[in-house]
């Protein structure tokens, strides 16, 4: 049977992860773009006890650890204060756990064009090897990163992607509520109402999705003066989904971190 779409949709549910959160509200972040081991330590240190104290859940993106390889050149290296990537692999896994056993984290996705240098070097996947040395290779969904979280009876939809397109509404096929974009280490967001159509009461809504192309955890402005583009501030977002009501909203990681300093509760 010459079945395209079928054949599509199997590969497709290969890249996905299903959560169901019982509570009133969450946050959600992508940790993406960490860059362990050229990484500013104390801005990631902090970020990692904020999303513990507030109970944050974490999708683990691209281009986790830094990752220089002997064909990138040696000067690349000095911006490395971890060069064995051994040890940024299970450093930052060390880092991750206590999110892990807590549950906290949702998902590991796509290596990114950094963690590659190592899978196209020796055929290891960095990414991968974070889910086992976590203590569960199911947070794993490859290539792609495709999910489901149910906060309540309320489904929200993601898809985070790493070495993206800038062109305009480029990914707009995919349709999910939430899309990460990374790589490009700019914070800026976009929030677009879509069309959904509703074949069951027959009604056409107008839904909102959110665009985020995310930060990094990288201060090296140098980094970018060689890569021709602009100095840009570390960070990543968090988004607020509600399980009372389908609702969705987006924080710069130090926003939130100072409004609920002033008393915001989520």
């Amino acid at each position: 049977m010459l079945d395209k779409e079928k054949l599509l949709s199997e590969r497709l549910n290969q890249h996905t992860f299903n959560k169901r959160i019982d509570k009133d509200s969450i946050f959600i972040t992508v940790l993406s773009d960490i860059h362990y081991g050229a990484n500013d330590k104390q801005y990631f240190e902090d970020t990692l006890k904020f999303i513990k104290d507030i109970g944050a859940y974490v999708i683990l993106g691209g281009d986790s650890v830094d990752a220089i390889v002997a064909n990138n050149g040696p000067g690349k290296l000095q911006d490395e204060w971890l060069q064995n990537k051994d040890d940024q692999i299970t450093e930052l896994a060390d880092k991750l756990k206590p999110l892990a056993e807590s549950g906290h984290i949702l998902a590991i996705g796509e290596n990114g064009n950094h963690n590659s240098r190592i899978e196209d070097s020796v055929y290891i996947s960095p990414n991968k090897m974070l889910s086992v040395l976590l203590g569960d290779r199911s947070l794993y969904t490859g290539d792609m990163c495709l999910g489901f979280i149910n906060v309540k009876d309320i489904c929200y939809t993601i898809s985070v992607m790493h070495k993206t397109k800038k062109t305009k509404n480029y990914y707009e096929f995919q349709r999910a509520d939430v899309v990460f974009h990374e790589h490009l280490h700019e914070m800026h967001y976009e929030q677009k109402p879509v069309y959904e159509f509703n074949k069951y009461n027959k009604s056409v809504s107008a839904v909102p999705t959110l665009d985020i192309w995310n930060g990094s955890f990288i201060n090296l402005p140098n980094y970018s003066m060689k890569a021709n583009y602009r100095p840009q501030y570390m960070g990543t977002y968090f988004v607020r989904l509600d399980g009372n009501k389908r609702d969705m909203t987006i924080f710069e990681d130090d926003k939130l971190y100072n409004i609920i300093k002033c008393g915001y509760k989520g």
